[in-house]
């Protein structure tokens, strides 16, 4: 079981017993280990923030003990606004807790201004990366729901390309992946606009926020279709079936017609720009207030 986890849901909790509405006539919480807060607090009016329900779906009974889910599955319907960041959560929410659909408000996140298009050199030359080299980079974790097994199995397979590696989880000892672990958020943009492109085989996204942050940057992206992926990338990307039998060939397939096809990789760079430029965060304040006043009036 993965300890910090554990220590983030006991930390969520203890926001929520600590939390002092100060009659506030609207409290929102902006994640979902979050909900408890409706039945310890009660606050008058509650919008609840839900990014994914992953856990009702990937978590054993005692993953769920441990980490209170069942407290948070229990809380979540008696929010009196839901706001998601995809019609699939929101789907979710409707098939697998129950939620009434008329509660949840679907208003997609934002890409920070920050990401955007640099230099490519400039940016490798930050990483000490081979100017000359085409570079893959996978933002991931090693939950199952990540899909690992695949992108390794990708990894194996590929031929002279260099795959670098960010997020928790395990290292890859795979020489053709250079492990750079955490990453700051300030250097993720330079990250980004210094590889040739973005792999993403996830099976569960609430959102997928890096795969926009690459399109922001100018990076072409090849991801599954699962999930909210599709909602994101519509047809700036490849999407591609991560579960098929013959994903690893179609996703090699694939990754050297990007790299290696300049019209190809320079029409995805364009369509992933234009595409990116749709999800704003003023877009998120505003529906986000659009909520509210709903609720309000």
């Amino acid at each position: 079981m993965d300890v910090e986890r554990i220590r983030r849901t006991q930390n969520y909790l203890m926001d929520a017993i600590n939390f002092k509405a100060n009659n506030a006539d609207l409290v929102h919480a902006t994640f979902q280990m979050l909900a408890p807060l409706k039945l310890i607090k009660h606050p008058k009016k509650f919008v609840l923030t839900v990014h994914d329900i992953i856990p009702t779906i990937y978590f054993t009974a005692k993953q769920k003990i441990k980490t209170m889910w069942y407290l948070t599955e229990y809380a979540i319907p008696k929010a009196d606004k839901i706001i998601t960041d995809s019609e699939f959560t929101k789907n979710e929410l409707i098939g697998h807790l129950d939620v009434d659909q008329d509660k949840i408000c679907v208003v997609p996140l934002g890409v920070d201004d920050k990401y955007h298009p640099l230099n490519k050199d400039e940016c490798k030359r930050r990483f000490n990366l081979d100017p000359d080299k085409k570079y893959i980079l996978i933002v991931s974790s090693n939950e199952p729901w990540k899909n690992m097994e695949l992108t390794n199995g990708i990894i194996d397979s590929t031929g002279d390309y260099t795959f670098i590696k960010i997020g928790y989880g395990q290292n890859s000892t795979n020489p053709k992946v250079i492990n750079l672990g955490y990453i700051d958020e300030i250097d993720m943009p330079y990250l980004y606009n210094a590889c040739d492109l973005f792999l993403h085989t996830s099976l569960h996204e609430g959102f997928g926020l890096p795969v926009l942050e690459a399109m922001a940057c100018g990076c072409p992206v090849i991801s599954s279709n699962s999930a909210s992926l599709p909602e994101i990338v519509k047809g700036a990307g490849i999407l591609l079936d991560a579960e098929d039998v013959d994903s690893k060939e179609r996703f090699m397939d694939d990754i050297y017609k990007v790299l290696e096809q300049d019209d190809l990789r320079k029409r995805m760079i364009e369509n992933g720009l234009i595409r990116s430029k749709e999800f704003t965060w003023n877009r998120n304040a505003k529906e986000t207030i659009e909520v509210y006043n709903e609720l309000m009036n």
